[in-house]
């Protein structure tokens, strides 16, 4: 909870959170400016960061995974 808020305050637009739903395979990506929770698996987690990364972030993260 407390990383979570500190990113809020800092103003980082995503939030990985490797937390229960890792269990199942899954990594929660949080937009902190709209709330909306994109799960991914491990495998569609690092695609979705090499595609982000290499598009040097002109794009939002919803615009990659559609």
């Amino acid at each position: 909870g407390a990383k979570v808020k500190d990113c809020l305050v800092t103003g980082t637009p995503y939030v990985a959170i490797f937390g229960n739903s890792l269990k199942n395979g899954n990594i929660e990506v949080e937009n902190t400016r709209t709330k909306e929770k994109i799960a991914f698996d491990e495998n569609g987690f690092m695609g979705a960061m090499i595609r982000l990364q290499s598009l040097k972030a002109s794009k939002s993260l919803e615009e990659i995974v559609k």
